[in-house]
């Protein structure tokens, strides 16, 4: 028990530790965003700004991304004018 619960925390500190410093882009190795339907290529909107992004803006109805901490931004967003309503 007491292994599953130091396995649980040490994942949630190393998950907290990610972040963006100031020579991250550096190190990252970026794939070339390919656009596919209503998709709009996002220049710097990945991973801590390093590395383009393809971005579906949602309309009025559709499902809102789950909001995580941490990791990769999501790809999709709600479009202007309209913010997400979690139930």
């Amino acid at each position: 028990m007491i292994k599953i619960l130091l396995l649980i925390s040490t994942a949630i500190t190393i998950a907290n530790a990610i972040a963006c410093t100031s020579d991250i882009c550096s190190r990252v190795r970026c794939m070339q965003a390919n656009c596919t339907g209503r998709a709009v290529l996002v220049p710097n909107g990945g991973y801590c700004g390093c590395c383009d992004a393809c971005v579906t803006y949602l309309n009025e109805g559709e499902e809102c991304p789950i909001p995580l901490r941490g990791g990769s931004p999501p790809t999709r967003k709600c479009s202007d004018g309209l913010e997400c309503v979690l139930a």
